[in-house]
């Protein structure tokens, strides 16, 4: 999926974004100015091992929490 977004300033270049679907299915946006060289669509093949369902707490030692 392509799609380009109008730049805010007069003169800006539109930016292009494209989306891609990882191999455990979430999506992946990659963002450029229009002209650049364009995002080569890659297939996500990493084999999926099996999930543990279970989350994981971290300790932010910016906030102490």
């Amino acid at each position: 999926m392509t799609s380009c977004i109008p730049g805010d300033r007069a003169g800006a270049p539109p930016i292009e974004h494209r989306s891609h679907r990882l191999a455990d299915g979430r999506e992946a946006v990659f963002f450029s100015d229009r002209g650049a060289a364009p995002v080569e669509r890659v297939v996500d093949a990493r084999p999926l091992g099996e999930r543990s369902g279970h989350g994981q707490v971290r300790f932010d030692r910016l906030t102490g929490e």
